[in-house]
């Protein structure tokens, strides 16, 4: 019989991109969707997805083989969950087949630099709800008419114990109002 293959599988997660890392012991191969990690566009998420890498030295990297399937999301949000399943794996094959003391220096240094590459983000986008134009917006429309009668729309006089009611220049503007209430007709 084949002996057991000593292996890991970790996930990572960022907003709707999941990210699912096979983990086991090999040459320090690191491939994504088949393609070398080398190899990764655009060059500047290259670098966001080698941080566990330069963190914690090739060294560590030099005795595992991860492959790396990732789907979903953006190509940022996608980058971020690779670099998380990354960090995750070889944290649980180092507490699977090498020893808890390194498994912890390892952990360590990660929390220190980010605490995302071993725990996932909970934030998610809110929903839009009815009756506003988003999540969080409402409609603009009352207070929007509401602004407009008072400075474009209606200018008052004051005279001799009464209120007279004209009808102003659309272009006049909130300064000329205030002057045109104080002077008094």
């Amino acid at each position: 019989m084949a002996a057991a293959v000593e292996s890991v599988q970790c996930f990572g997660r960022k907003k709707t991109a999941v990210a699912v890392t096979y983990c086991k012991r090999g040459r320090g191969l690191i491939k994504i969707n088949g393609v070398p990690i080398e190899l990764v566009e655009p060059e500047i998420l290259r670098f966001k997805a080698y941080e566990p890498i330069l963190l914690l030295g090739r060294h560590r990297f030099a005795g595992v083989d991860m492959r790396i399937r990732v789907k979903g999301g953006g190509h940022t949000s996608q980058i971020y969950a690779i670099r998380q399943s990354i960090a995750k794996a070889l944290v649980a094959f180092y507490q699977k087949y090498v020893d808890e003391q390194s498994k912890k220096e390892i952990k360590d240094i990660l929390v220190r630099y980010d605490r995302t590459l071993l725990v996932a983000d909970p934030r998610r986008c809110e929903p839009k709800k009815f009756g506003g134009r988003g999540a969080r917006a409402s409609s603009l429309a009352s207070t929007y008419f509401s602004g407009l009668t008072f400075s474009f729309l209606v200018k008052y006089y004051v005279s001799s114990n009464e209120v007279k009611m004209q009808f102003g220049d659309p272009m006049m503007s909130d300064i000329s109002l205030v002057n045109a209430m104080g002077s008094g007709s």
